[in-house]
């Protein structure tokens, strides 16, 4: 009989020997005073990052006086992605601040330009000068910040990736005036014709009403006179 309770106990002791080894194959054991060994930290912090303010879109608008290229009403609005700190712009920094390509620049001839403000956080508006000569600044001109001087709140540097294309037109009427009737008139009364009335079909710049501009096919012509129509 004792033979049998043996029996009955090597297969009890061999029972539990085995569901020893599975359960030890499908559990970890814990123990919270061991020193975490995971050097996998993404479950356990969070990088953010920030690029800082970069400019969205750049327009530029004739103004009021409709004349080709550049004149000095004319203005630039740069958008920004974010509110910036808003810094002092100048026409001492910006051809720095606001790098164009190309060699371009935002200053007149003589080196002015007629104002730079913030109209809020995100909008910066340029009014050109022509004094001294327009600017250089062309619409296929790329814009690059410096990086340092724009930021944005939480002081991030701004984006230094060029910015195109620069949209709108600083000529809103790009068609030329043309003739559209010539007369002939004798002032005088000698029965010779002694001046042609040219009509066009648009207001002309009176800066351009000049005999030297104008040819015909016989005689001279001595002068030009604009009767400001």
């Amino acid at each position: 009989m004792l033979k049998n309770y043996l029996i009955r106990f090597q297969y009890i002791f061999y029972f539990i020997i085995i569901l020893f080894i599975i359960i030890s194959g499908c559990v970890v054991y814990y123990n919270p005073f061991m020193p975490n060994t995971n050097t996998d930290n993404s479950e356990q912090s969070q990088i953010t990052t920030d690029s800082g303010p970069q400019i969205i879109s750049a327009a530029a608008n004739d103004g009021t006086v409709l004349i080709a290229g550049i004149d000095d009403d004319d203005t630039m609005t740069i958008t920004f992605n974010e509110d910036t700190n808003q810094p002092s712009i100048t026409n001492l920094n910006i051809n720095s601040v606001l790098a164009l390509n190309n060699g371009h620049s935002w200053l007149s001839g003589s080196g002015a330009i007629n104002s730079i403000a913030w109209q809020n956080a995100t909008t910066l508006i340029i009014r050109f000068s022509i004094d001294g000569g327009a600017p250089t600044l062309e619409l296929t001109d790329t814009i690059t910040l410096d990086g340092t001087t724009i930021r944005d709140t939480s002081n991030n540097n701004s984006s230094t990736i060029p910015f195109s294309p620069i949209l709108g037109s600083f000529t809103a009427d790009s068609t030329p005036p043309a003739i559209s009737s010539v007369t002939t008139a004798d002032t005088n009364s000698n029965g010779y014709i002694d001046r042609l009335i040219v009509t066009f079909n648009e207001n002309v710049n009176s800066s351009t009403i000049s005999f030297a501009n104008y040819s015909v096919s016989s005689g001279t012509i001595s002068g030009v006179v604009d009767d400001g129509t």
